[in-house]
């Protein structure tokens, strides 16, 4: 026995005499959305907490949507330079008001009737009731005149859908400070003037209102022609250069309607709202009124980073969810080995750029936000982090990890294309054991490059750990594209008899234990085995047990040092190939039925495919008759096909030598193979 394993032997012995003290934890899961609050562990975006189950904003449909913009100060007067990412304040602007004037774009949300300067007088028409600043509620006689004692905001009751029309101002251009008028002078040109909304996010309008002052004639002045443009925000709405691509909403070229009220039954997702007059007649605009109705499009629940509290190998995500027609459900992942996932930058005296260690992501934002001058750039850490892994198809998988991690953060994103339909998530949880069966555990396969598809070829996997103070392991599991047969195993250089391992080839699995030669040190282990992979790019994926936990402890994975270590290329002639080990047994076919060779295999291989695709067989005479034939629809791998020597009527054909041919229909062009087998009795 070599020196070093009669060391790893010794040193395992103690690890058994010892292993009281390892602090094992076991299979541990935890969960949000039961006894830990969905708001207390991550931000909601668009998203509600409604009795644990987290589901998208509803949006209120007696509530203006500009008007409450407005309100809360995120209505600003701007162009947009970006029509695609998501913005905080929703912006109004256009190109046809004087750059001086573009803030009372904001008036059309202010939703009060009109603001009066100091000293400007009205004669009220018919008796009243009126709330004035400074004035109070009051009840005031027909033609009673007001001369207000300064700026204030006049409210009028109780006609709120034609509110002022009982006013008649005696200087009415003051009256005009509180509302828009385009080109009022001028009966030319107000043909194609236009007011632009961008609500910052796509949200489900139903319906679209506008009217004009209603002060004695200045009611008339209302839009003769308009057309209602909207854009949902997507990338595939914008041109080419990034601008939005409006679809006609509603539209009135002969409009005789003062207060426009365009209602839809359906909700439609809007983001960017278009307002073009297509009359040349003057106009004013007051209010300018969006509602909305329904589920937000997008909503996402992204958590904390969640410490595990040590280096732990992940097991399964699990979420409970109700989707409704025309609504989706994505969780993603991704795990680091700090608990930062940003990396903010401070400049020094020579100018380089050097991270803050503030040991959280808020408190290194906040100290990068006091650094004036000497900000630094921003960016995700993606040295210390995974990407976010690709949307789990279905609760139970196994969380996308490329070894043990102790920090885990997840993204659940729920949409909908129809507004009045949701989907919720009620809890989900991520299953980790502490700690990991080693600190690190590199695999390395060779051959890496040049493998024929289809071709038997032998393989080494190599797996070098790193244990110190780990529980180690005794099997392993090797993901293959089709069986493999195992070779042998050897253990820090020296080979296992057979006796010492089992092994379990199965069509897609290679399993392999060897419980007396548990590998609690860092011992490499070797393993030789044949195989044929069937795509130009194979990744075999392996993980470890250790067996005597009985269900303790989660599998770890083997991890790649350097990348595509796992991963096997095939020979760039093999690109394009689609058939392979395509044969015909046994033959000559006797089908006498003596139950010896009484009927054929066409066997073959399929290689490059994605899911199943038409694959007919068809049998031949010599003078190109059809025999038989038989359609399938089948998936990458081996397959075989039995002909039992009878034409398409079920009769036994002529001995003699017929023509096989095997035909894939692909997407753009089909591919065959042909062989011939002999019929004879």
């Amino acid at each position: 026995m070599q020196p070093l394993r009669l060391f790893s032997i010794i040193q395992f012995a103690l690890v058994l005499l010892v292993g009281g003290n390892r602090a094992f934890a076991g299979i541990e899961t935890w969960v949000v959305g039961e006894e830990r609050s969905w708001g207390d562990w991550g931000t909601l975006e668009a998203m509600a907490d409604s009795g644990g189950w987290i589901r998208p904003k509803e949006v209120d449909p007696g509530s203006n949507i500009l008007h409450e913009l407005y309100k809360a100060d995120r209505l600003v007067v701007d162009t947009p330079d970006d029509y695609y990412g998501s913005r905080e304040h929703a912006l109004i602007w256009s190109p046809n008001v004087e750059k001086e004037k573009l803030q009372t774009l904001l008036r059309l949300a202010d939703g009060t009737g009109m603001v009066l300067a100091s000293g400007t007088s009205l004669r009220l028409l018919g008796g009243v009731q009126a709330s004035v600043s400074g004035m109070g509620e009051v009840r005031l006689p027909e033609g009673t005149e007001v001369k207000l004692p300064n700026q204030t905001i006049l409210e009028l009751y109780p006609d709120n859908n034609q509110k002022n029309i009982q006013v008649t101002l005696l200087d009415p251009t003051e009256a005009m400070k509180d509302t828009i008028a385009f080109d009022f002078f001028n009966r030319e040109k107000n043909k194609g003037v236009a007011i632009y909304i961008d609500l910052g996010e796509p949200l489900p309008l139903y319906k679209i209102r506008f009217f004009p002052l209603f002060l004695g004639e200045l009611g008339e002045l209302y839009l003769k022609g308009y057309e209602i443009y909207l854009n949902d925000g997507r990338p595939e709405s914008l041109d080419d250069e990034g601008y939005p691509i409006y679809t006609k909403y509603m539209a009135e070229s002969s409009n005789r309607e003062a207060i426009v009220d365009l209602e839809s039954p359906d909700p439609q997702y809007a983001r960017y709202v278009k307002l073009r007059a297509t009359s040349a007649d003057p106009f004013i605009l007051d209010q300018f009124e969006l509602y909305g109705k329904g589920f937000m499009r997008e909503a996402t629940y992204t958590s904390d980073i969640i410490d595990l509290r040590g280096i732990a190998n992940l097991g399964k995500i699990r979420w409970d969810e109700v989707k409704e027609p025309a609504t989706s459900v994505s969780i993603q992942t991704r795990v680091g080995t700090d608990n930062t996932v940003m990396v903010y930058n401070a400049r020094n005296e020579t100018g380089d750029e050097v991270p803050l260690n503030r040991g959280s992501d808020e408190a290194n934002r906040k100290a990068w936000e006091g650094l004036g001058d000497n900000q630094g750039a921003v960016y995700e850490d993606t040295e210390h982090w995974s990407s976010w892994s690709r949307p789990y198809p279905f609760s139970g998988m196994n969380v996308v990890a490329s070894g043990p991690k102790r920090y885990v953060q997840f993204k659940i994103t729920l949409a909908n294309t129809f507004a009045m339909n949701k989907a919720q998530v009620d809890f989900l949880s991520i299953q980790y054991s502490r700690p990991a069966l080693a600190n690190e555990l590199w695999g390395e396969i060779s051959p890496r490059k040049g493998v024929d598809l289809g071709k038997s070829t032998r393989f080494r996997y190599t797996i070098t750990p790193a244990i110190s103070g780990n529980e180690g392991f005794d099997t392993v599991e090797i993901r293959t594209p089709v069986a493999a047969s195992l070779e042998g195993v050897r253990i820090a250089g020296e080979s296992l008899p057979n006796t010492d391992f089992t092994v379990v080839e199965g069509d897609s699995l290679l399993k392999v234990s060897f419980p007396d030669h548990r590998i609690v040190v860092s011992d490499s282990l070797e393993l030789t085995f044949t195989c044929r992979i069937l795509v130009y790019g194979t990744v075999f994926e392996g993980t470890v047990y250790a067996s005597w936990l009985a269900g303790a402890s989660l599998p770890q994975r083997i991890a790649e040092k350097k990348t595509d270590d796992l991963s096997v290329q095939g020979a760039e002639g093999s690109l394009g190939k689609v058939i392979s080990h395509f044969g015909i047994a046994p033959n000559p076919l006797t089908p006498n039925a003596d139950g010896i060779n009484d009927a054929a295999h066409i066997s073959f291989t399929l290689l490059q495919i994605v899911g199943q695709v038409p694959v007919r067989t068809t049998v031949y005479d010599l003078f190109g008759r059809v025999v038989w034939t038989q359609r399938s629809s089948l998936s990458m791998g081996p397959h075989s096909i039995s002909w039992d020597g009878k034409d398409r009527e079920g009769v036994l054909v002529p001995p003699g030598l017929y023509v096989v041919r095997n035909r894939v229909e692909g997407d753009e062009r089909e591919f065959v193979k042909v062989g011939t087998v002999a019929v004879v009795y």
